[in-house]
């Protein structure tokens, strides 16, 4: 074990102070886009008029809560927004309604196919919504069984070596940068500009630019963030975790291994959906991280929203290590695990588990 418990304990005390503190703040969303066309149609209607993805999200409509604030940031605002797909959808309506009316029944079924190729780009995007935007469902259950369909998996960080740019050292030692509303990256970002300077005065131009762009692609990084949490991909999670836990790095080939009782082990993390990582903990879950979660399900700033789609927590492990294994390291604080949250498809660093 390389890490200090102590020190993570202290990073997570702030954490955690940081995260339940959140002051609460109000905003009104208001409804027009596909959402208001689908509301008060009948369900037969938009399934005669728009097909089984017309029913899909008339199901989805009716299922989310409409006062979310983060529904005019998805799906490039065309729940909510009057764009012009919300206007086709409600005239392939009253299509519809016109052609029962006047009993057209030669072209009804033609309708829907119109209807698909005239909004197919825009539908795209929408297919199967209930598994990724799970934190719209206004209720509760419907947010678990969402959840349920993620699964537990492990996966060899080797692949990263295939992108040609992998830089063990550029790794950060910890996730200090990334907590909520952390501003200790900007230090980082000075160091950098020291260093850059310091080979422009050696003439060394190449090297100037290179660590020029690095810094403006680190800002934009940490520069995306939502609700005060930091951007973090999972292999650089896994990647940080590696770091604090001792594992090194071998080029050739590429390989992070861990030398245990004399053998070396390829590093294997794994990938728990929280309520799977939950029941594999049992009661000795902490009850702070339990806490935690149901806060960020009625997180202030969002309108006393959940702001996150699903919950993991990548747990550094081995190849020869099991499951269980891997909660008895994390029980007896010889493995410390971290929690993130993703919203649309990207991940966001929480906590540790301690």
């Amino acid at each position: 074990m390389k890490f200090s418990i102590d020190l993570i304990r202290g990073l997570q005390e702030k954490t955690l102070e940081n995260i339940l503190g959140v002051s609460r703040t109000q905003s009104e969303t208001k409804i027009g886009g596909i959402a208001a066309c689908l509301l008060p149609a009948d369900a037969n209607l938009v399934r005669a008029g728009l097909g089984e993805v017309g029913v899909e999200l008339y199901d989805f409509v009716h299922a989310i809560d409409l006062d979310h604030p983060d529904l005019s940031a998805i799906l490039s605002g065309i729940l909510i927004r009057p764009t012009t797909t919300a206007k086709r959808f409600a005239q392939y309506i009253n299509l519809v309604r016109f052609a029962q009316e006047q009993a057209l029944t030669e072209i009804l079924p033609d309708i829907p196919k119109m209807a698909l190729r005239s909004v197919e780009k825009d539908l795209r995007s929408i297919i199967k919504p209930y598994s990724q935007y799970v934190r719209f469902l206004a209720k509760a259950f419907q947010r678990e069984e969402s959840r349920k369909t993620k699964e537990a998996k492990s996966f060899d960080v080797g692949f990263l070596a295939k992108k040609g740019n992998f830089n063990w050292d550029s790794i950060p030692q910890d996730f200090s940068m990334y907590c909520h509303n952390s501003a200790s990256y900007q230090e980082e970002v000075e160091r950098a500009k020291k260093k850059a300077l310091r080979f422009k005065d050696l003439n060394c131009t190449s090297l100037y630019k290179e660590i020029l762009n690095n810094i403006n692609e680190f800002k934009e990084e940490f520069e995306k963030d939502y609700y005060g949490f930091r951007y973090i991909t999972v292999s650089k999670s896994a990647c940080i975790l590696a770091k604090m836990h001792g594992i090194t790095y071998s080029a050739s080939p590429f390989r992070l291994m861990s030398n245990e009782g004399g053998r070396s082990y390829s590093y294997w993390p794994r990938i728990y959906p929280f309520h799977e990582f939950k029941r594999h903990m049992h009661f000795l879950m902490p009850s702070s991280i339990v806490k935690l979660v149901e806060h960020l399900e009625s997180f202030p700033s969002a309108n006393n929203k959940p702001i996150f789609d699903h919950f993991l927590v990548v747990v550094p492990s081995l190849e020869n290590l099991k499951p269980d294994q891997d909660i008895q390291n994390i029980q007896c604080h010889s493995s410390c695990p971290v929690l993130l949250g993703e919203a649309d498809g990207k991940c966001y660093f929480i906590c540790h588990i301690i």
